[in-house]
């Protein structure tokens, strides 16, 4: 997230399975125009996130996809960067074996990389911040998935996703486990397999979204 020309970072320790936020700097007074990084706070309540997890942050909402362990949300101040301390939501499961990464499609719509017991895919999952609740709304298999070919935990998992947003409103979720997958993630449907030369296995997927 921006804030007042600078940047706040979020990571998350693998080992305490504590959040921090960080007040990540590039302004031309720093020396040799060399980044800054300064601490703004730590969440003081553990949650999941072995095997592998990761992070995504939108709008005063951080989710965590916590592997095996289930899904935990957090709230921050968009102002400050600052988190809460305790989770809104933490460690909740979805019926599945696990959650390996994380994407935000809104503040209230997460996807999470999804390990069923038949293979890969993506949920998509509605964050309800009243209840305190994760409710999955659809799932989109992957079909010929790299599987755990690749992986180097905690954070490395060959299940990546990025979202591409268009000045119309529309939005696609495109995501990497072997094939490229596209899909909108507002509506139930098959995701369409992006053509990749042959042999080539993508583990990450990105999009720039200034060109929409």
């Amino acid at each position: 997230m921006a804030r007042q020309g600078d940047v706040v970072a979020f990571a998350i320790d693998a080992s305490s399975g504590l959040v921090c936020s960080f007040n990540l700097s590039a302004r031309s007074s720093t020396r040799r125009g060399e980044v800054s990084l300064q601490l703004i706070g730590c969440t003081t309540q553990r949650v999941s996130t072995s095997p592998f997890v990761g992070i995504d942050a939108q709008r005063g909402t951080l989710v965590v996809s916590g592997g095996t362990g289930g899904v935990s949300t957090f709230r921050y101040d968009t102002s400050t960067g600052r988190l809460s301390s305790r989770p809104t939501i933490r460690n909740q499961t979805l019926n599945e074996i696990g959650h390996p990464s994380v994407t935000l499609v809104s503040r209230n719509i997460a996807v999470l990389c999804t390990d069923t017991r038949s293979g890969f895919g993506i949920t998509i999952a509605n964050i309800n911040q009243s209840s305190r609740s994760l409710d999955r709304s659809r799932f989109f298999p992957v079909e010929n998935t790299v599987n755990f070919k690749y992986t180097i935990s905690p954070a490395n998992f060959p299940c990546d996703s990025s979202m591409y947003f268009q000045n119309n409103g529309r939005s696609y979720l495109y995501v990497a486990n072997g094939p490229v997958t596209v899909q909108n993630p507002r509506r139930n449907g098959s995701p369409t397999v992006v053509n990749v030369p042959n042999g080539f296995e993508a583990l990450t997927v990105d999009v720039n979204s200034d060109r929409s």
